[in-house]
């Protein structure tokens, strides 16, 4: 669980020989929950990657904490990663060796790092997948090593396809405005969603979610 509790960010900018304040993020409250991919979206200077990086520990804040499973967040941990926008599966090692790689980074014994990883195989049901190339599996397949996924997007789309929740953010200072349920079914394949009518309603409302946050905050 990672909780986002009145979190607030400024920076400092220096105009004409003087300095002034940018407030980027503004009193931030936003759960996620064990395993969840949530998208957030927003516009342009909204403090999205701010957001991010402070959830990574990256940089500093002015007010409010982070927490993840009840820890407070003040430094980079192992615990946290950027996350690309892909499933985030190295090409080039089998399956079974991209389940054990966060245990190499932690220095875990190979002995027990593959029992570990051939445990976790056994529970999502791809044990007999574990020499076989990320290419190799089927999208589905792909999606069931699943992480807590904090993703960032300008794309609704890429937003609707991916996520089980939406966060929509306000112009800066940023601050969560909605939070938008994606009750779509998985494994998910874009063929399928797409033709899927709640997809576009979804993607509209997000649409008009945006814009009426962009037209509140000039």
């Amino acid at each position: 669980m990672v909780e986002i509790q009145g979190v607030s960010k400024s920076f400092k900018k220096t105009v004409n020989d003087g300095t002034s304040e940018v407030k980027a993020l503004s009193d931030v409250n936003l759960s996620i929950r064990p395993n969840e991919f949530l998208s957030i979206i927003g516009p342009s200077g909204c403090g999205k990657t701010t957001l991010l990086k402070i959830i990574d520990g990256l940089i500093p804040f002015d007010g409010g904490q982070i927490l993840i499973d009840g820890k407070k967040v003040t430094a980079p941990g192992p615990d946290r990663a950027v996350v690309f926008q892909t499933f985030a599966l190295l090409p080039w090692r089998t399956v079974l060796a991209n389940v054990e790689f966060s245990l190499e980074l932690r220095q875990v014994p190979k002995a027990e790092r593959i029992a570990t990883a051939r445990d976790y195989l056994r529970n999502v049901g791809l044990a007999d997948f574990e020499n076989h190339y990320p290419h190799e599996l089927s999208g589905g397949m792909q999606q069931r090593e699943r992480k807590t996924v904090i993703f960032i997007t300008h794309s609704m789309d890429e937003a609707v396809y991916l996520s089980d929740r939406v966060a929509v953010m306000t112009p800066r200072p940023g601050r969560v405005a909605e939070i938008i349920e994606v009750p779509l079914p998985r494994p998910r394949s874009a063929g399928e969603v797409r033709r899927d009518p709640r997809f576009a309603e979804l993607t509209n409302y997000i649409w008009h979610s945006l814009k009426k946050g962009m037209e509140n905050g000039r």
